[in-house]
């Protein structure tokens, strides 16, 4: 497409398949008519600018549709003779039927040898005041449609070139070159008592400079002129700005690279919106004061570094607007606004903001009757048509708890709305038991969010008192033993030596009584929750078969297991072994003989483990 947007202003088609049935060979050279530049100065007058490569007659009519008439080269069409290589004038008015609103102009040219031209259709868009696309001039000539306003580096300078664009090696465009402290403007002006929405758009390509490119309606105020709406590329960045402001710059452009941009002004509203590549870049419309648009002008900064850039398909239209109606209303529990009905511009955007009272949420909002969800703003785009919103609310209901991991939750309404408060802590849950070598765990859980605010650790069981117990260790290869100071020791003796009560001793799988003695081979069980947690083997000194008190039979069982006649049990053996060597010997049954007919004191011959 060799013109950005003479695909939406300028449609080509063949004159000779529609309105003609001549057969012409393959050597047939057809006229050519090309290059448009067209102002509207008003609903009733325009003036149409081509280039013709040759001498012959131009037809030309004005319709309300895009397709031409059928008998369109005919005498009875208006025409005008045309000269070889010539800039071509048509001067429309009410008398070729131009009016207000949308119109289309269609031209062909028919030679001196009567070969017609492709034919040329012109889309004016509702008022299309102006629009050249530079390829009627020639090149390094000033293009006619604009007047200088201030020359730049030069006026030689401000000029036609020629710029490859999409498969268009010869593409014809509006150069402009800036120098330091000298801009260059170049200028159409417009006319009185324009009303509706005023938009210029233009290709621009920046190829230099920290201010290459600007474009912008103006009054005729002041040296300078006061600028009611600027869009210019500088340093990398699109910008925009109102009257004489500042600049804002947003998003960013490359150098040697063309873009569309477009400014449109709302006379109306006196609200302006830019755009790069069809995309707004600024968020609300600009407020400006629009009341003395005289003028349009492209410019060419006037900084240091020389500032350079091309201009093409440069256009000015107006077009008219129509006011529909958008109805808001709300539940209670908070506010829409705008509220009842409001009158928007065709074309335009209009946004509502959704607003909650304390203690309530937006629990839906609706557009046409369909559900758009719960939403506190909602924009119609590119209004066309009459419009019903209507907002809905809902009381808080907090019922979502997530733990923050510090001892608090976030308490969530399914609106989105949240606060933060302590947990609520339920009783002690066990992770793990304590043993009688080793500590356990245990957490507390908040009732509503199932966090774990409180932990601690469990002491491991501990001996409260040494009267009748040595020590708790590992003495054989596998089990964990309880290794007492005396015999005689009854259940209650045993389980006062410790810091808990939940102790319970057994023999050969029986629970013992308190009264009950505690003998070798007994086990001595921690139980929680009706289960066993850890268990100890019970080993009273000298007690070899574990009814808990020493006789001659056990200093006998000693000294057939010292001789090798009998093989004792692992606690047994643990029992018999009294002087702590780690084998039962005739020595371990002498003591126990003398502790066993009083001769010798079981406590003070026991060496301590």
């Amino acid at each position: 497409m060799k013109k950005r947007f003479l695909a939406v202003f300028l449609s080509v088609v063949l004159v000779v398949a529609v309105f003609s049935a001549t057969v012409y060979s393959a050597e047939t050279v057809f006229p050519v008519i090309k290059g448009v530049s067209v102002w509207r100065e008003n609903a009733q007058k325009a003036t149409i600018r081509f280039f013709s490569d040759s001498a012959g007659t131009v037809y030309y009519k004005v319709t309300d549709t895009p397709q031409a008439p059928e008998e369109f080269v005919s005498d009875d069409t208006t025409n005008m003779p045309a000269s070889a290589d010539s800039l071509c004038v048509l001067n429309l008015t009410e008398l070729d039927g131009l009016d207000s609103g949308v119109k289309y102009v269609h031209i062909a040219l028919v030679d001196e040898n009567g070969i017609c031209s492709d034919l040329l259709n012109i889309e004016m868009p509702y008022d299309l005041y102006f629009f050249d696309d530079f390829e009627g001039f020639p090149q390094d000539s000033y293009p006619s449609s604009f007047t200088r306003g201030y020359g730049g580096a030069g006026d030689a300078q401000q000029k036609i070139t020629v710029d490859e664009r999409e498969n268009n090696p010869n593409n014809k465009c509006f150069r402009l070159l800036g120098a330091y402290n000298w801009a260059s403007e170049q200028k159409v002006d417009l006319p009185d008592g324009l009303s509706g929405f005023m938009v210029m758009q233009a290709d621009v390509k920046a190829i230099g400079g920290t201010w290459p490119l600007s474009m912008e309606f103006a009054s005729n105020t002041g040296t300078w002129g006061t600028r009611i709406a600027r869009m210019s590329l500088k340093s990398g960045f699109f910008g925009y700005g109102i009257g004489n402001s500042e600049m804002f710059f947003v998003d960013t452009f490359n150098f040697n690279q063309w873009y569309t941009i477009k400014i449109v002004l709302d006379l109306t509203n006196r609200e302006i919106d830019y755009y790069a590549d069809n995309v707004k870049i600024n968020e609300q419309p600009i407020d400006a004061d629009a009341s003395a648009l005289k003028f349009f002008s492209i410019l060419a900064g006037n900084t240091q570094s020389g500032c350079e850039g091309y201009f093409d398909n440069v256009m000015v239209y107006n077009y008219p607007f129509r006011e529909f109606d958008i109805t808001s209303g709300s539940t209670e529990g908070g506010s829409i606004s705008p509220k009842g009905t409001v009158k928007a511009i065709q074309g335009s955007s209009k946004t509502f903001t959704v607003t909650p009272d304390s203690g309530y949420h937006i629990s839906d909002v609706f557009v046409e009757g369909e559900s758009v969800g719960p939403v506190s703003t909602y924009t119609f785009e590119n209004i066309n048509g009459n419009h019903v919103i209507h907002a809905s609310f809902a009381p808080h209901s907090f019922s979502s708890f997530a733990y923050n991991g510090n001892g608090t939750h976030t308490v969530s309404c399914a609106c989105g709305q949240n606060y933060s408060e302590n947990c609520v802590s339920g009783d002690w849950i066990i992770d793990t038991y304590a043993t009688f070598c080793e500590s356990g765990s245990k957490h507390k859980e908040c009732i509503h969010c199932g966090g774990i605010p409180e932990t601690e650790n469990i002491p491991a069981v501990s001996i409260i008192s040494a009267e009748y117990i040595r020590s708790i260790g590992i003495y054989g290869p596998n089990r964990a033993y309880l290794m007492c100071r005396k015999n005689n020791v009854s259940v209650q003796q045993l389980i006062s030596q410790f810091d808990t009560d939940k102790l319970e001793v057994y023999r050969n799988g029986a629970k013992l009584e308190n009264d009950d003695f505690v003998g070798t081979g007994c086990e001595l069980r921690l139980i929680n929750e009706q289960e066993t947690v850890d268990r100890l083997t019970v080993v009273i000194p000298g007690d070899i078969d574990g009814d808990g008190l020493i006789k001659l039979y056990d200093v006998r069982k000693v000294l057939r297991t010292a001789v090798g006649l009998e093989t004792l049990t692992e606690a047994s053996t643990l029992a018999g072994d009294i002087i702590d060597d780690g084998e039962i010997k005739i020595a371990d049954a002498r003591k126990l003989l003398r502790v066993c007919v009083g001769l010798e004191s079981l406590e003070s011959n026991v060496i301590p483990r």
